[in-house]
Order: C-alpha cells, then sequence, then structure tokens
C-alpha cells in the first residue's frame, strides 16, 4: 500500500477554480435542507474533507516514490463489459455473439479489457465497485478477470451504495443507487486493507455514471461513455486508447481533482445547468433532510460508554415512505454495535447541519466478508438452472473461463538466433514425439528451459482432418462419392480423398504452430485415415482428440437427423480436462488458440476463437486452399505474426460466419445451449 506520509488531502474551495464551481460554492457553505434550490444553486452535500500537510520533497525521496499510488476505482457494466439482459432485446447485439452468459445477462467483453486491467493493477491501487447486486456480479466478474480478480483491494456491490429513494430517468422501473466515496475514505468498512485517512479527494479517482456521483465532491469521477459491442473499432481501453492515455497522466500527477479539472474526458458532472437539474436536486435535498431529521437515543453498554443508534424518519414519496421507514427499522434491529462507533453526548453539538457521521454505526453484520447472507448468496450463484429457451433475440447462458497467461515458445532456432537471444524464458513444451532433428536444432525435452534460447511464442492450432484435410465418403452413402476422381486410399468402410497441397500445407502448420487434432470421429475410424494422410508428421502433433474427448450434444445434426452432434469445447485444452496435455496450466487461453471446425460445434467457446472454412469438394481440380497463396494459408500466416487471435479473427473474416441470433437455424441451437448449462447446473446443486 502507498505509506501514509504521501497523504495529500485538502479543502473542497483549494480546487474549485473553473466557473463552474463558483456557482456552487456559496451554496455549499450556507446549506439548507428545508427547500429544494433552483436551477441556479447547488443543494448541500455531506463533504468532509481535512486540511493535512503535504509530504516533503525530502520525505517523497527518502520513501523512493515521486508520486504516491491512487486508488482507482471501477465500475464492471458499461467500461469493461457491456452487460445485455434478455428480456430486454433493445439491449442486445445483433450482430456479435456474446462473450459469455450469465443466468439471464448476456456480457460481450470489450476490447483489450484485459490488457487494460493489468495495465491498471501496475499503476494504480485498484477496487471495484458495481451497483449490481452480488449474486449478479460475482460470476460474471469471474469470467472477466478470472485470476486477476484477487487483486482487487475490495469488491463492492449494491449493499454497499446509498439507496437514494428515487427512479433512474433513463429506466422508471430502476432504483438509482449513488456510491459515495467518503464511505471509502472514512472506511465505513474496517475491513478495508489501508489505514485511516489513508486515501482521499486528492488521491482517489472513481469511473461510474454522473448520477451515481452526486454525493461526492467535484472532480473525483469520470464518467466514460458506455461501450457499445455493435462497434468493432472500439479501442478506447487500448494502449492508445483515450481512457489508457488519460490514466497514464493521472498516475504522474500530483492531485486528483487538479488533473480531471484540467483533462475532461466522457460526460460533464450533473450541475445546475444540466438539463435534469430539477431532479437530481431533489434527490441529495431528499438524502440529505434524511440524515438532517436522524435524531439518536442511548443505549447503554458499558460504565461511561454509550452506542449511537439513529433511525432515520423522512418525509418521502406516497409510493416509497413505508417501505423507506421498514428499512430503516430492519436495519436498526439487525445492527451489531462495534465498539468504534461509541461517543459522548457532547458530541452531536458538532456541526448540526452536516449529515450526522458520527452517528453512523459500524457492524459486522454490514461486512460482506462475514455475513451469513453473502454466504448463501456466494453458494447460490452457481445454481442457476435455464427453465425454457430463450427466443432468437436472446442467448442463453455459457459458462466460459478464461485465463490469460503467457505463452511458451517453441519455435526451432538457428545458430545465428541463439547467439543474440539471451536465455531467461522459464517454461517451454516440446512434443514427445519430436525427431532426433528437431532435438539437434537446440530444443530439447531433458534441457532446463532457462538455458534454452527461444524465438517468438507460438500460438495453439486445433485442426480437424475431415472436410479441410480430406473428403471422407462412406460407401453407403452414394451421393458423397466423388464421380470424377478415384480415392487417394480406402480405410473399411470409407473412401478418402486427400485435399491438394495437403502435406505442404501441415508442414506449414508446425513450422508456425503448436498443433494438435481434434476430430469427431471415433478414434477408430480416425486413426487409420490419420496415418494414411500425415505418415510421420502425426508424431509431431502435441495431442490427438477424437469423438472421446467431445461434448455429446444430446441433439441430432441439422443436415442429418441421424447423426448425433458433438461439440468441442476449447475449454477442455485451456483447463487442461486431460492432464497428460503437454503443456503447463494456464499456458493456453482464447486470446492465443485458434479452433477450424464446423460452426455448430462452437457453440459453447467464446467468439472469435475459431473458424469454419468451406468443405474440400474434391471434384474442384483448381482447389489451392491449402496452397502456398491460398486463403486458408494467407490467414494462418497473418495470424502467426498477431498478438490476439480473437482481434485477428474478428478482423479477418474467412469462412461461415459465428452461430449469432440472426441464424435461421438459432432456435434449434438456443435449445442445445439451454439443455446442456441446465443439465450442468443441476449436476452443481447435487455436487452442494
Amino acid at each position: 500500500m502507498a505509506p501514509k506520509v504521501w497523504k495529500i488531502k485538502t479543502t473542497i474551495d483549494d480546487r474549485r477554480t473553473s466557473e463552474q464551481h463558483h456557482e456552487n460554492e456559496a451554496v455549499i457553505k450556507n446549506a439548507s435542507d428545508k427547500t429544494c434550490p433552483k436551477s441556479t444553486t447547488m443543494p448541500p452535500k455531506a463533504w468532509k474533507i481535512k486540511n493535512t500537510v503535504v509530504a516533503s520533497d525530502h520525505q517523497q525521496q527518502e520513501a523512493g516514490i515521486m508520486n504516491p499510488v491512487k486508488l482507482l476505482v471501477l465500475p464492471l457494466r458499461g467500461i469493461i463489459v457491456h452487460r445485455a439482459h434478455r428480456s430486454r432485446p433493445e439491449t442486445i447485439s445483433r450482430n456479435r455473439r456474446p462473450d459469455f452468459c450469465y443466468g439471464k445477462f448476456l456480457v460481450y467483453k470489450r476490447p483489450f479489457c484485459l490488457d487494460f486491467l493489468k495495465f491498471c493493477f501496475e499503476r494504480f491501487h485498484v477496487g471495484l465497485w458495481s451497483s449490481a447486486k452480488e449474486y449478479n456480479l460475482q460470476g460474471i466478474l469471474t469470467n472477466v478477470m478470472g485470476d486477476l480478480k484477487n487483486k482487487l483491494l475490495f469488491t463492492w456491490d449494491q449493499e454497499h451504495c446509498t439507496d437514494s429513494g428515487f427512479m433512474c430517468l433513463e429506466n422508471q422501473d430502476k432504483p438509482l443507487f449513488l456510491k459515495e466515496l467518503d464511505h471509502l475514505w472514512q472506511k465505513k468498512y474496517p475491513n478495508l486493507p489501508w489505514g485511516d485517512e489513508e486515501y482521499s479527494a486528492s488521491n482517489t479517482l472513481l469511473i461510474a455514471s454522473p448520477e451515481k456521483a452526486l454525493l461526492n465532491p467535484p472532480n473525483t469521477a469520470i464518467f466514460p461513455l458506455n461501450y457499445d459491442p455493435a462497434n468493432k473499432k472500439d479501442d478506447f481501453l487500448g494502449p492508445k486508447g483515450e481512457l489508457r492515455v488519460f490514466l497514464e497522466g493521472l498516475a504522474e500527477a500530483e492531485d486528483v481533482q487538479s488533473y480531471v479539472q484540467d483533462h475532461p474526458i466522457g460526460e460533464p458532472e450533473i450541475l445546475p445547468s444540466h438539463p435534469d437539474w430539477d431532479y437530481y436536486c431533489k434527490i441529495i435535498c431528499y438524502i440529505n433532510k434524511k440524515r438532517n431529521i436522524a435524531f439518536g437515543f442511548f443505549l447503554p453498554m458499558k460504565k461511561g460508554s454509550y452506542v449511537a443508534c439513529h433511525i432515520a424518519f423522512s418525509i418521502a414519496s406516497p409510493c416509497r415512505s413505508s417501505i423507506l421507514v421498514t428499512r430503516y427499522l430492519f436495519h436498526f434491529l439487525r445492527h451489531i454495535f462495534h465498539p468504534d462507533s461509541s461517543f459522548t453526548p457532547n458530541q452531536t453539538q458538532e456541526d448540526p447541519l452536516m449529515a450526522p457521521k458520527i452517528w453512523r454505526i459500524k457492524s459486522t453484520v454490514d461486512d460482506p466478508h462475514t455475513s451469513e447472507r453473502h454466504s448463501q448468496k456466494e453458494a447460490g450463484i452457481n445454481n442457476a438452472s435455464n427453465k425454457t429457451c430463450p427466443k432468437s433475440t436472446s442467448m442463453p447462458p455459457k459458462d466460459w473461463k478464461i485465463k490469460t497467461t503467457v505463452v511458451a515458445s517453441g519455435d526451432q532456432l538457428t545458430d545465428e538466433q541463439d547467439d543474440e537471444k539471451e536465455a531467461g524464458i522459464n517454461n517451454v513444451v516440446v512434443a514427445s514425439g519430436d525427431t532426433e532433428d528437431d532435438k539437434e536444432a537446440g530444443i530439447d525435452s531433458g534441457i532446463p528451459l532457462d538455458r534454452l534460447h527461444l524465438g517468438s511464442k507460438k500460438k495453439l492450432l486445433v485442426i480437424p482432418l475431415r472436410g479441410i484435410i480430406v473428403h471422407r465418403a462412406h460407401r453407403t452413402r452414394p451421393d458423397t462419392i466423388p464421380r470424377n476422381r478415384r480415392p487417394d486410399f480406402c480405410y473399411g468402410n470409407f473412401l478418402v480423398y486427400k485435399r491438394p497441397f495437403c502435406l505442404e500445407f501441415l508442414r506449414f502448420c508446425f513450422e508456425k504452430f503448436n498443433v494438435g487434432l481434434w476430430s469427431s470421429s471415433r478414434e477408430q475410424n480416425l486413426q487409420g485415415i490419420l496415418t494414411n494422410v500425415m505418415g510421420d508428421l502425426k508424431n509431431k502433433l502435441l495431442f490427438t482428440w477424437d469423438q472421446k474427448q467431445c461434448t455429446n450434444s444430446g441433439f441430432m445434426c441439422v443436415e442429418n437427423k441421424e447423426k448425433p452432434l458433438f461439440l468441442k469445447e476449447l475449454d477442455h485444452l485451456w483447463q487442461k480436462k486431460d492432464p497428460n496435455l503437454p503443456w503447463s496450466d494456464g499456458e493456453y487461453s482464447a486470446s492465443n488458440t485458434l479452433l477450424i471446425t464446423y460452426p455448430e460445434k462452437t457453440l459453447l467457446n467464446p467468439p472469435n476463437t475459431s473458424i469454419s472454412p468451406l468443405n474440400y469438394d474434391p471434384e474442384n481440380k483448381k482447389d489451392d486452399f491449402l496452397g502456398p497463396k491460398g486463403e486458408l494459408r494467407v490467414f494462418l500466416e497473418g495470424l502467426a505474426e498477431a498478438e490476439d487471435v480473437q482481434t485477428y479473427v474478428q478482423d479477418h473474416p474467412i469462412g461461415d460466419p459465428d452461430i449469432l441470433p440472426s441464424h435461421p437455424d438459432w432456435d434449434y441451437y438456443c435449445k442445445i445451449i439451454c439443455s446442456i448449462n441446465k443439465k450442468r447446473n443441476k449436476d452443481k446443486k447435487k455436487l452442494l
């Protein structure tokens, strides 16, 4: 954590030099809760900002840090991801499959989101604050951040927000919850992992929607526009994106409020000039009035000590007044008083117009790490079930767990490259079937990795056999047998036609990628054909998977009602479902894996992790798809040099598109996904 010597605190007036804040200044100092100010005034906000001494340059140099690490409070929805609800078709992207689904939500990850999160953890102390309910947040958070979520200083949800008592303007059925930074600065929850007064308005930045920051000091938050998943060129979180550049400057700045004021980004604050100011003004007045009407009574806890309890009664709208009174009575009854909340009666006379912070009850019940309520919710996160299949405007849930890691290289280097590069890479995987020539080139599974010299990092390419490398016809199905060409060989009841350039193409793949083969055929039908097609090259495959490693969908193929549909889940590779897979945990992910197969076999995979070229037609004598200048060869040459598989696949479409809600057979494929997820959720319940 940043040392306390770096604590920089200031009064609100020190930072309010712009014209928009001059109009608020007089009102804040002379606040009154009796009436709602008109559009030219600002109602009172309960800001408590202390003046302290700024650390000297000498102290900073002794600590070895020129700028203390600031606290960055991130949201999830709108900035990192777009979250759509199945029951609201207008929020669902029509030209993109969601990255994953959780319950009734379809989630679209923003481009560069993982790289952006890693950058944030490098430059800031990071916490996450969402206004979503906990059971809606945790599952999405795991799928988006993976192990990175363990680096968060805190993860707050709707229960840590302030219920405004009003509804959102854009959705009159949705309550408006506010995020008060004072809850962080005053450590409303004692388990927050920093010292008292370590953070303040000078070193904290909140990213949220403008209306959620109504009760915060000016220039302590920014409000970027929400992510639109239909925008394929979005680079807001990228290395040169607007938010990344803004935060790089903020990390080096001395004061957050000054920097935010001088570098506007996104939407402006809600000020009296805002078109909906009258509505937001009522919200601020309502909250302050509720707090100022609050009264305390004392319960003797021990001799000479009292604990202050507060129950707030306020004049609310007729439809919510009874709810508010009931809610506050409930909170009072469930509070377990913390010794830190004790005070003497004389304290109640200080600052009577401010929100009564000295009355705050600190309760272990509110602590999300110890609450029984939270434990029950966590236990129920994974118990979702899909009773019905959504219509063509929705996407059913998928449980994708994607890890982003560094890929070990498998490139073979020349002597010149060995001389130019230094050792220092600690992990590599060598195929157990490598030939002696390969080992002599400098890769030996018996040599420690930190002593090897490796080149560029190879991606994992998962190829099929039928449809791309060969055409396989069955003797009992004459419609699959070409009329003007003899088969290259026969195996059992199958006639096999090798595609032009297939051997040269396979050698190219082994040179540029780490290659595995995954077929939905049975093992006894696969091995004989594989030997005849690849020869000794098959020993270079990292793995050879068949129908047993596929997921049986329980449904039949659309084009052949007698043929079961088997799916290929890449997560089985990434999570090493087979422990004998020759790579380390987390080595491969959606960012460095490409699957080549039919579109329907990828239903459970993240988008842009596979391509679906058209099937080989053996009667096409001019086929050069696998040739040196063929479409697939050119595509893979570019992929080998690309930084990220998903980005490259999205920018370079090839073959059949993904199966999306716009697909003519979407209703059928939707039932398949729902059926699989429902079965898995039942299995999870049994385990619990």
